[in-house]
């Protein structure tokens, strides 16, 4: 079993991964037409980073040598384009934006701290030189858990699948606060007020992010209908992206409105893996299986 120490570092990759990518979307959508591409650019590099630290922390969590190897450099280059966008945030505006700011100081704690952690020999045990126990347990008791649960009918749950659940959840939440702030924001008729949804379009959002947290949820009890749910719900998403951005266009709406391009790719690309990710095989079986349909 791992120390407390690397549990830490590994939920704090997951965490700060996670949280994050939210916050860099939010400064995505924050962002207007008049700034340079190489913002935008960075802060979509930026991303990709933090997915890599998400994954890192699941790697350390499954004992696995290559993950202990891919923080340093995960982290090197994490630090490296926090620095690099808050260079060019003060040489473009005369100043640093809250969140890549933040963002910034919490990479900076969290690989010193865990680095710091991961070179103790008591942490380095378990990824290079293992004892014994760990080796069984990797080699041989995995082996027979996978086995015997194969025989009986009921196969794990992927590690994937809760964190497909989690991530469902956190845009599910996003998406409920922006139709909120929609629906609180007053009515006026200014040409510098940015563009508001109808009422209608406020409706469906807030009630589509209802069912995608419900479904998502289900997700980690394994029912099958959080998984027709949930897939339903990534197909949905897609649509009504779709159908905005095409509204927004019709009706010469900025770039700059309530969706912009990126959004919209970046919303097919995480929808549409969440949905491939749901029919895989090996994620289709704990939800299909005989033992689960009978409860």
């Amino acid at each position: 079993m791992l120390s407390a120490g690397m549990r830490l570092v590994a939920c704090a990759s997951i965490a700060l991964g996670t949280i994050n990518s939210i916050l860099l979307l939010m400064a995505l959508l924050m962002r207007t037409l008049e700034e340079s591409a190489q913002g935008v650019h960075l802060t979509y590099v930026m991303i990709i980073s933090q997915i890599g630290m998400v994954i890192v922390g699941v790697g350390l969590f499954r004992l696995y040598r290559s993950a202990w190897i891919a923080f340093w450099f995960v982290g090197l280059g994490a630090l490296s384009l926090a620095a690099e966008q808050a260079r060019w945030l003060d040489a473009q505006r005369d100043h640093i934006e809250s969140i890549p700011f933040f963002i910034g100081i919490d990479l900076a704690l969290w690989f010193v701290a865990s680095g710091i952690c991961m070179l103790l020999p008591s942490s380095r045990k378990f990824y290079f030189n293992e004892p014994d126990q760990i080796w069984m347990h990797k080699k041989v008791f995995r082996k027979q858990e996978e086995a015997a649960t194969s025989v009986s009918g009921r196969p794990r749950k992927p590690v994937g699948v809760t964190i497909l659940a989690c991530v469902a959840i956190f845009f599910a939440a996003l998406v409920f606060v922006f139709a909120m702030s929609q629906l609180a924001e007053p009515e006026t008729e200014s040409v510098d007020a940015p563009p508001r949804l109808p009422t209608g379009w406020v409706a469906t959002l807030i009630g589509f992010s209802i069912a995608t947290i419900a479904a998502s949820s289900g997700l980690f009890r394994t029912r099958l209908w959080a998984w027709y749910g949930t897939l339903a719900c990534a197909i949905i998403a897609i649509l009504l992206a779709a159908l905005l951005l095409s509204r927004q266009m019709r009706e010469g709406m900025p770039a700059s409105g309530v969706l912009r391009t990126p959004t919209f790719l970046l919303c097919v690309l995480w929808c549409g893996s969440g949905a491939f990710y749901l029919l895989l095989p090996k994620v289709r079986r704990p939800f299909f299986s005989r033992s689960r349909r009978r409860r």
